[in-house]
């Protein structure tokens, strides 16, 4: 009875799950849910004593599974970002779960208890020399995860704006984008020479490391007219006044 109870309650959430994607909070019902789970709706209130409750366990399903299928190391975060992307596109709902908890304390909680472990990688990693120490490991994180999120359901207007600059919208091809962009995020700034794009601006066979930093930080005009061996171009008639034994006319 105890395996056969199990199930039931897993067909619940599964079935709560697909109704939150479909009509969201306000819009799911009770009775579809124990419908689509093969269960009475007092079955369904004998596992969970509220749709309160219910939602909340649905969330916390979401959470577990998330973090049980998505395991985060800091040397590769974009790789962590791509499989992220993967999840998001694969189960809509973890896309969506945000959108669903809202202001909630309690879910916040939940998340809290989930993301700082990664938090905390990122930080151990940056110590490591992984990743960029001078980006906040928090902001990091939020923005790895919202990027992969808003990248695997881009919304209408964004679609309709690939199509129109005849650009590809294949789900591979915005998960390429992601890796690449987590990439350049990422990687600390002495090795982002060495990263496909990030030497792009260089001149052939020249990195980054072979420029002297102040020459860097100097406006490329400037650098030219201080190169050795030249010199500023003077204005003729001031050169020709300043000559020796030459007087200038009045």
């Amino acid at each position: 009875m105890r395996a056969a109870g199990e199930a039931t309650r897993e067909r619940i959430l599964v079935a709560t799950l697909k109704e939150l994607v479909t009509y969201g909070p306000g819009g799911a019902r009770v009775n579809r849910i124990a419908t689509s789970a093969r269960a009475s709706t007092e079955r369904l209130y004998a596992y969970f004593p509220s749709k309160g409750a219910l939602f909340a366990a649905a969330i916390d399903k979401v959470m577990s599974d998330a973090t049980s299928e998505l395991e985060m190391t800091g040397d590769d975060l974009p790789g962590y970002a791509g499989r992220l992307f993967d999840l998001f596109v694969s189960h809509p709902e973890y896309a969506r779960m945000d959108d669903w908890l809202g202001d909630q304390p309690d879910a916040n909680d939940r998340r809290v208890k989930t993301y700082q472990p990664k938090i905390d990688e990122i930080r151990q990693a940056q110590a490591a020399g992984h990743i960029n120490p001078d980006v906040d490991p928090v902001s990091l994180f939020h923005a790895v995860h919202e990027l992969s999120r808003s990248m695997a359901h881009p919304g209408p207007a964004m679609t309709q704006l690939a199509h129109e600059n005849a650009q590809p919208d294949a789900p591979e091809t915005r998960r390429r984008t992601v890796v690449e962009l987590v990439t350049l995020l990422a990687t600390p700034r002495d090795a982002q020479a060495d990263v496909p794009g990030g030497a792009r601006a260089e001149e052939p066979g020249r990195t980054r490391a072979d420029v002297p930093a102040k020459a860097q930080a100097q406006d490329p005009g400037k650098a030219r007219a201080q190169e050795p061996g030249k010199q500023r171009a003077q204005d003729p008639g001031k050169a020709r006044a300043q000559e020796p034994g030459r007087a200038q006319k009045r």
